[in-house]
């Protein structure tokens, strides 16, 4: 043994840290809540394994999620061993399963050069088989592409795996569906852990050479597990059950992409003797974050509970996490630029500040804002607002309506629903804008009466009708009642709502927002020249910026200084979640909370707005559950006057609780100061009341 090698190693850790690195026998299971240095005790024991000559590099399964964490965790396993890596087994879940199926595709009658198809491969793949084998009408392509990923990541090998809950249909379609990709020599992105968990399970001399290779697992962020990784973990786990978990169930923030945190949940019971070792000392947080969020995550029951500490200071500027309540979200976002503004001033870097929205749409009165001020920010997991996809469509439509001739306009949207206008027409329009030298949409009208095509020709003549009768309407119609006009009668809306992929919600909420953000102008004309120029003027989005985000894009990173906006009924906590969902739903919308809040170091910045316009009308909210759960004596609580918020001299009354009163009836308390209680009525509106006129709801 090298005790010079090993010693300094240790010497290193906290005495938590250290137990989980010697624990190297049988089944462990690392609880690491947030900044407790997980990555840093995963590597250790990595290390200590070989440098104890318990394992070589080839003899350790080292599996995480994301390309960027496996190489980083290869770094610091080089940097504590001083040697090549090249013959370790670091790396991704998908990673590992490829070297895997590669080295034995012969046993599942595979080319070791397989191909591995994309999403768009994999829709004209499925669309192939509707249309050859029936089984599916076509309009379900998209859905039926949606669950053949779901039903991989869930373990199904066939379609007899997959419950009778299912419909039929779709049980039968899988199982030609992977006969199809066998026979093709292809998988997908699913299909790639599916195979390997074939392959382990159908030829047990395989099995039984992985399971002596590798004597020691160790696998990362073990909450974020699905059906199929767990399957293949406990494949791979030989007799002396020598697996490491690392995870923290407080942040399982993916059981919309098939995470399950019952995986971490049930550890104990899936590995008899299972030995489990808590890190709870947080370098990352000031005490007031890492007190607050341990307050409310506490209200969650799915936990196997941590008592986590931090190891720096109270915070700043005032030590305590603020909520803040604005009175829209107008005033939110100046709020929010007012404090970043102050934040500069102190040199705080713009890199170390983040923004982090539930719902991709917030992000459009920040990013307004922000580029007003010419601060730089970068939106990072998606596109700004204005450069979304269904928002470039919709400016199209109106585009068009208002400027007949707009050629690049009318090509976008032609097809966007489909209108049976194929490729050969549209060549056909284009060849009659250079033969004639008129725009693309006069071309569409010569098109329109020529002989031929009759099919195009009909389709064709029925949509520049449409457009007509839109520009009609745009005489009639106030410009937010004429977009949405046209996104219906247009049948886009239609198109997203029927759309069964996962983007399709938040691209109908994106398109809800955009309609919001019209009613803030007084015609087309000025909103159209209001995108325009923020498109053109967006400040610099590289080097020293803001980050704005969503928080499930947020989990793995940390800043300085954090605003958390929206933290309103419907919103944070999410309707959707909490519709489909119930209270499982519930608790991972806190835990996604948990995650926002412990991305800071110094400070955090809640906000909640009063009302949110919908259109020409306002909907009044009522503040987030969340916010009622935080601990008074780390937060610093005002209303949108800036006057602060102590609850005290309300007799206990909270944001949230459920009041009666003798006139009114109803309501729940939207916000409350020391003169008195915000109750939004059930029939009455908002009314500032005197807590010793209503009474708690039974």
């Amino acid at each position: 043994m090298n005790l010079m090698r090993v010693s300094p190693l240790l010497e290193t850790l906290n005495p938590s840290q250290k137990l989980a690195v010697e624990q190297a026998e049988g089944p462990v299971l690392i609880l690491a809540g947030a900044g407790t240095g997980k990555t840093r005790t995963l590597i250790a024991r990595f290390a200590y394994l070989i440098q104890e000559n318990k394992a070589g590099l080839g003899n350790i399964l080292l599996v995480t999620f994301t390309n960027k964490a496996a190489h980083e965790m290869k770094e610091r396993a080089h940097a504590i061993l001083q040697r090549p890596m090249g013959g370790s087994w670091i790396g991704t879940f998908h990673a590992i399963c490829l070297r895997i199926l590669r080295t034995h595709a012969d046993a599942l009658e595979m080319s070791p050069n397989f191909s591995i198809i994309d999403m768009d491969d994999q829709l004209k793949l499925v669309k192939q088989i509707i249309q050859g084998e029936g089984l599916l009408d076509k309009s379900m392509s998209k859905q039926a592409t949606y669950l053949m990923g779901r039903y991989a990541d869930r373990g199904y090998l066939t379609g007899t795996d997959v419950p009778s809950s299912e419909p039929e249909a779709f049980r039968q379609f899988y199982d030609v569906y992977r006969k199809r990709l066998r026979n093709i020599h292809a998988f997908d992105f699913g299909g790639i852990i599916l195979g390997v968990i074939e392959l382990l399970k159908t030829h047990p001399d395989i099995r039984i050479s992985y399971q002596n290779m590798f004597r020691y697992l160790m696998v990362d962020e073990y909450q974020d597990t699905n059906a199929a990784q767990y399957q293949l973990l406990k494949l791979f786990v030989n007799e002396q059950n020598n697996i490491c978990c690392v995870g923290d169930e407080d942040q399982s923030i993916y059981e919309w992409r098939g995470a399950n945190i019952e995986n971490i949940l049930r550890f104990e019971k899936d590995f008899e003797g299972a030995k489990v070792i808590r890190l709870e000392h947080n370098y990352r947080s000031s005490a007031n974050i890492v007190n607050t969020a341990s307050k409310l995550i506490a209200n969650n029951s799915q936990r196997l509970g941590k008592t986590i500490t931090s190891a720096q200071p109270e915070g700043s500027p005032n030590g305590k996490v603020t909520v803040q309540g604005a009175w829209d979200t107008d005033d939110e976002a100046r709020l929010v630029v007012d404090q970043i503004e102050r934040l500069r001033k102190q040199n705080i870097p713009l890199s170390q500040i983040g923004i982090l929205v539930r719902v991709s749409f917030q992000t459009r009165e920040f990013e307004e804002r922000l580029t007003r001020f010419n601060i730089p920010y970068k939106l990072v997991g998606g596109m700004n607002f204005y450069e979304r996809q269904e928002i470039r469509d919709a400016m199209a439509y109106l585009r068009l309506v208002v400027q007949p001739n707009d050629g690049i306009a009318f090509e976008r949207i032609l097809n966007m629903p489909k209108r049976g206008i194929g490729l050969t027409s549209i060549n056909r329009i284009h060849d009659l804008t250079i033969q004639e030298n008129i725009p693309f949409p006069k071309a569409a009208e010569v098109f329109a009466q020529q002989e031929g095509h009759p099919s195009s020709k009909q389709a064709m003549n029925a949509f520049l009708m449409q457009v007509n009768q839109w520009r009609a309407k745009a005489q009639e119609l106030n410009h937010v009642e004429l977009a949405r006009h046209v996104l219906e009668d247009s049948g886009y809306m239609a198109m997203w709502r029927n759309d069964k992929s996962k983007e399709a919600a938040a691209r109908l909420d994106n398109l809800k927002e955009f309609l919001n953000a019209m009613a803030a102008y007084d015609n087309l004309m000025h909103f159209m020249e209001h995108v325009s120029l923020l498109i053109d003027n967006s400040p610099e989005k590289t080097g020293d910026a803001i980050r704005i985000m969503t928080l499930h894009g947020a989990k793995g990173l940390e800043f300085d200084y954090i605003f958390l906006p929206g933290w309103e009924e419907g919103i944070f906590p999410h309707s959707r979640a909490l519709a489909e969902n119930g209270d499982r739903g519930l608790e991972e919308e806190r835990r996604l909370a948990y995650v926002g809040i412990t991305r800071a170091r110094h400070g955090v910045y809640i906000s909640y707005t009063m009302q949110r316009r919908f259109y020409h009308s306002w909907q009044t909210n009522v503040p987030s559950r969340f916010i009622k759960e935080l601990p008074q004596e780390h937060i610093q609580h005002f209303n949108p006057n800036g006057i602060e918020i102590h609850s005290a001299p309300q007799e206990g009354f909270v944001i949230g609780e459920r009041v009666y009163h003798e006139k009114y009836g109803n309501g729940d308390i939207v916000d409350l100061d020391e003169y008195g209680l915000y109750i939004k009525f059930d029939n009455a509106g908002i009314k500032k009341i005197s807590h010793k006129f209503v009474a708690k709801a039974c």
